[in-house]
């Protein structure tokens, strides 16, 4: 297990010191498996319970890894997109 001091993970005014390169690892895993895969698609509690308890036990990878990814995908979850600066103008308005 290789230890890498010194690395920090921002997440909102939340900054998380990293110890181990598996947790900064299973984080970045997390959140692009939910972008790439899940965004914007229709989820259910039992998916998500389902997907919460398969990587919390997962035994191919180190517990570290594994709180990472959980964390990541939640993250990538609750997420929410830039508002666009352009605003779209409905015909009742334009009309005023």
């Amino acid at each position: 297990m290789r230890k890498q001091l010194g690395t920090a993970l921002r997440l909102g005014r939340t900054l998380i010191a990293l110890t181990y390169n598996e947790f900064g690892n299973g984080f970045q895993v997390g959140y692009l498996h939910f972008k790439k895969d899940f965004q914007g698609k229709h989820l259910t509690d039992a998916f998500l319970y389902n997907v919460l308890a398969q990587n919390i036990i997962d035994i191919h990878r180190q517990d570290r890894c594994n709180a990472g990814y959980i964390l990541g995908f939640i993250i990538a979850l609750a997420e929410q997109p830039p508002e666009s600066p352009l605003k779209h103008i409905d015909s009742a308005q334009q009309e005023e």
